[in-house]
């Protein structure tokens, strides 16, 4: 039975977060291991989770800190994340499906193996607090290719489950030392070692209620108002982060990175020092996400030097 090291950032989230873990740890046909990282919690989280512990013994680790953002917290988690066959990350309010880490298993290995670099993303079904249904993300319309990802990372990380060797060239990353706004999501680090250094396999089928509230950290099926805040952020906001994370991938990835991929991000890293590299990166017709709305606001970022 393959061992799976679920890793979970939690602050505040205790209303909701003794439903997600038991469903993590209810997973069928796996060995459960949850590592958890409290990222400054001020309300019970932090005393459920040590009850959580007693209950499962050595299947949850739990570890404290200060408030340094989901994105830091999630990457600290690397560092705690003892050895497993597989990995995946979680969410604190959540609820996974008995079978999710199973079938994403299955699939690695019927279109890869487990001791490749390679990550697996599925489609969530998105949900209200109380669990009522309000939509599915799928992700069958994404160009599985880097360009298409570096145009908008449209997948959820909490779908994500990846093999050993994805995780170590993961852990090259925990040192990056950006302000915090600069600072790439976990996500988005693994994703890109994936379609830049291995394989990246996506299942439009959803084993996940994706529970939305009105703070979560992203906009789906909080309105259209939070939706034009995030945009508007993901645009103005956050400066720099796709091509701090090419230039990231180049100097800690460089030997690992296909040719492709790593012609690409030269591009990305040098697009404004590059002759005629903003009209390169515009020009390119690989960076398309499937989402057209996404694909013109990397525009305007690659255009204003936010890129």
């Amino acid at each position: 039975m393959y061992k799976v090291n679920v890793l979970m950032s939690t602050c505040n989230g205790e209303r909701y977060l003794r439903q997600q873990v038991e469903s993590i740890m209810n997973q069928e046909g796996v060995d459960i291991l949850l590592t958890v990282r409290d990222d400054g919690s001020s309300d019970d989280t932090v005393n459920l989770l040590r009850e959580l512990s007693r209950k499962y013994g050595n299947r949850i680790k739990v570890y404290s800190g200060g408030n340094i953002g989901y994105k830091r917290s999630f990457m600290k988690l690397l560092e705690h994340a003892s050895e497993a066959d597989f990995y995946a990350f979680s969410d604190q309010d959540d609820v996974w499906f008995e079978q999710k880490t199973k079938m994403a298993i299955k699939l690695i290995e019927d279109r890869s193996s487990k001791d490749d670099i390679c990550l697996y993303a599925s489609g969530d079904i998105i949900t209200d607090e109380n669990l009522n249904i309000i939509g599915k993300h799928e992700v069958s319309d994404m160009p599985v290719n880097i360009q298409s990802f570096f145009s908008r990372a449209r997948l959820a990380g909490c779908t994500y489950v990846f093999t050993a060797p994805c995780m170590e060239l993961a852990k090259r990353f925990t040192g990056i030392k950006y302000m915090k706004r600069e600072v790439p999501d976990h996500d988005f680090v693994l994703g890109s070692i994936a379609l830049g250094c291995g394989k990246m396999i996506l299942d439009d089928n959803a084993y996940i209620y994706h529970r939305r509230t009105n703070v979560s950290a992203t906009s789906g099926g909080n309105g259209i108002m939070q939706r034009i805040k995030v945009e508007a952020d993901l645009v103005f906001g956050r400066r720099g982060v796709q091509s701090r994370m090419a230039a990231e991938l180049l100097d800690r990835c460089e030997e690992d990175l296909n040719e492709d991929a790593r012609e690409f991000l030269r591009e990305v890293a040098d697009y404004k020092i590059a002759k005629k590299g903003k009209l390169k990166l515009l020009n390119n017709k690989m960076m398309k996400s499937g989402v057209p709305i996404g694909d013109i606001e990397t525009k305007v970022k690659i255009i204003i030097g936010n890129y």
